[in-house]
């Protein structure tokens, strides 16, 4: 019996659902889901090493926003009132990545 046969009755559809009895598998089989499970493994490494990277970058430019936002407050409404503003807001920006 394959190993795809085996993964494909016990049940594993596209995740990780059940696995077959692993003392029903030959040393083959068993080699090739080791080795299934390994690449999936670093598959899914490579994506959370991407999506860490991508929330870094936004949480930065979140931060660039809201300085440039309070720089043209600044502008706007001259440098008294915005830098009250700006502190203020320099806050909120420090304390939504808590």
């Amino acid at each position: 019996m394959s190993l795809s046969l085996v993964l494909a009755c016990s049940g594993k559809i596209g995740g990780m659902t059940s696995l077959p009895n692993l003392d029903q598998l030959n040393p083959e089989q068993l080699r090739a889901l080791a080795a299934q499970l390994i690449q999936r493994v670093e598959t899914m490494d490579k994506q959370i090493t991407h999506h860490k990277s991508v929330n870094e970058k936004l949480a930065h430019e979140f931060v660039l926003l809201k300085r440039f936002k309070c720089d043209l407050i600044a502008q706007l409404f001259g440098n008294r009132s915005a830098t009250s503003l700006a502190h203020c807001v320099g806050r909120r920006v420090r304390t939504s990545f808590r």
